[in-house]
């Protein structure tokens, strides 16, 4: 309801609130330092459908989708990709383990914990998907250091058989064990989640 008066809005990023510690505290039994967060949101409309994203990610070679990618595996935790995207399952959990090159010669390797589960609305089924750092990323050169980063995305059914898109990053990073300014953290942020979705979208058009 709320992304309905405000979708032209969303398209540039926008500043959301931060998770609390107590939010953070339910994710596992980790014990995490988040001074310093930071959070941003995304949302964009798409003519692909909800199915058709959920699939790209869940299914898609991801080498293949997103070029940045150096290494990337998963280590299955909750049943499993085949299950999820037939929705013969209702939730699909794994650990991913991902190296990416990024401009300016960095490269970053990552462990996350990632969420998937479909949600059951009114006019048809939403994808919701979710992440976090399990340890800091471990980045080359070490003066970029991203100590969290949790990451929310809900795909849900939108007018004409569309898709809306909403995303969200929140991240403690710092450059030189500086903390990043907040207006480039945010920027980054944005940049990051735009980027996610120009790919996928680039990947649903030619195949």
């Amino acid at each position: 309801s709320w992304l309905r008066k405000r979708i032209d809005e969303t398209t540039d990023g926008y500043t959301v609130n931060n998770l609390s510690q107590d939010e953070v505290n339910t994710l596992d039994a980790c014990d995490r330092d988040i001074s310093g967060l930071i959070g941003a949101a995304v949302g964009t409309v798409s003519d692909y459908q909800v199915d058709q994203f959920a699939e790209t990610l869940i299914t898609g070679p991801q080498m293949e989708i997103y070029d940045n990618f150096i290494s990337y595996r998963r280590e299955t935790l909750v049943n499993d990709a085949d299950c999820f995207a037939s929705k013969e399952c209702t939730r699909y959990f794994y650990d991913s383990h991902a190296t990416k090159k990024f401009p300016l010669g960095i490269e970053a390797e990552s462990i996350s914990r990632v969420q998937h589960q479909w949600v059951e609305l009114d006019d048809g089924d939403a994808h919701l998907h979710r992440s976090w750092l399990m340890l800091p990323i471990k980045a080359t050169p070490d003066w970029v250091n991203v100590q969290q980063q949790f990451y929310l995305s809900a795909n849900m059914p939108w007018t004409n058989g569309q898709t809306v898109r909403l995303q969200a990053i929140w991240a403690v990073t710092e450059f030189a064990n500086a903390p990043v300014p907040e207006a480039m953290a945010l920027q980054i942020a944005i940049d990051e989640m735009q980027n996610d979705t120009e790919t996928i979208e680039t990947w649903l058009d030619e195949y």
